[in-house]
């Protein structure tokens, strides 16, 4: 995990003590997985929206997302839903465009090589279908408490020894384990104040 300047997103604290940020948006495009409650793929997209995100949501279930935007930066157009696969929506350094595909099933759409400051955010419950093959591409996961089978598929598809990847069966509701190729961190999520009461206390 790196510290990514002006886009890297706090997912926490790692077992140091130290803000871990996570590289959420960069020049090239990203393909981030988080593999969790809806508690958490809220809370990252709402840390997204202080970098400037605009944020496009898939989902099935709307009332998941419908006024996190408004919520959270005062503006309805920040977090818009929508249908289908990605059209041209250009990101900028300073606007960077997060595609989010909160998984029921669907297949999220991949970028092309020249769409720069865009992320895609899958979401999903468990390493299962769709998001088994998001997690096998992507650049980073954020995961939650999964059963062991799952945390092994999880370390071997990003390159990581799963052993070393066998605490996620334990982690807490508060803890994330966040993987890159061949890189692994345990972090502590730290809500804040106005996090906790957008969307209550940590959970799986």
């Amino acid at each position: 995990m790196t510290a990514g300047g002006p886009t890297g997103l706090l997912v926490g604290r790692g077992t140091d003590g130290q803000p871990a940020l996570l590289r959420m948006f960069r020049a090239q495009p990203t393909r981030i997985t988080v593999i969790g409650g809806v508690w958490l793929g809220r809370l990252v997209v709402f840390r997204a929206l202080a970098l400037g995100a605009r944020v496009l949501v898939r989902t099935m279930d709307p009332g998941r997302w419908q006024g996190l935007g408004e919520a959270a930066t005062g503006s309805a157009e920040r977090v818009v839903l929508v249908q289908g696969q990605p059209g041209p929506t250009p990101g900028y350094i300073g606007e960077p465009v997060l595609h989010v595909f909160d998984l029921d099933g669907a297949r999220p759409a991949d970028l092309g090589p020249t769409d720069a400051w865009q992320t895609t955010l899958t979401i999903g419950a468990q390493v299962t279908g769709a998001a088994a093959e998001a997690l096998s591409g992507s650049d980073a996961a954020v995961v939650q408490r999964m059963w062991p089978q799952q945390a092994e598929y999880a370390a071997v598809v990003l390159g990581i020894d799963p052993e070393a990847a066998a605490p996620v069966a334990d982690l807490p509701d508060d803890m994330v384990a966040v993987l890159r190729f061949g890189e692994l961190s345990f972090v502590r999520l730290v809500p804040t104040s106005i996090e906790r009461r957008m969307f209550g206390a940590p959970q799986r």
